[in-house]
């Protein structure tokens, strides 16, 4: 599931700024980034069971952007502000739709960093891809009148 949300993430950002921006994601770059630039990693994860037997898994990434020049806030405000529309909701790969919540922004260091937490429902035993779906066969019987 992380590494989906990570792929939706870059996608999104690959299409709104259509390829303006190199995006770094999943992948230490200690040398050679190229700015401006948008790194996406995974801050953490943790999980709650529910009692419906599903896991409620909430899954935070920092998406760093990189300004062209370390002390122009105001286009790292700038892109903060298009980050909290953007990032609403991303599309996984199935087609189905995740909302990002508790989204944040701040900057350190000369880096913007916003913040959005992806919540999602799994059902453990479960093949990645499946539904989740809990019924087998149904069957009818209808009764003459």
């Amino acid at each position: 599931m992380v590494m989906e949300l990570m792929d939706a993430i870059s996608k999104k950002l690959r299409d709104t700024f259509q390829g303006a921006f190199p995006i770094y994601a999943d992948a230490p770059v200690f040398q050679g980034l190229e700015e401006p630039c948008f790194f996406v990693s995974l801050t953490e994860a943790n999980r709650a069971s529910l009692p419906s037997g599903r896991q409620r898994v909430r899954i935070p990434f920092d998406i760093a952007f990189f300004p062209r020049e370390r002390e122009c806030y105001a286009e790292m405000w700038d892109m903060g502000e298009t980050l909290f529309d953007v990032m609403e909701t991303v599309t996984l790969a199935d087609g189905s739709s995740v909302r990002g919540l508790g989204r944040r922004q701040f900057i350190a260091e000369g880096v913007s960093h916003f913040i959005v937490t992806f919540a999602v429902n799994l059902l453990p035993g479960a093949d990645e891809g499946s539904s989740g779906e809990m019924m087998g066969d149904l069957k009818v019987s209808v009764l003459p009148e």
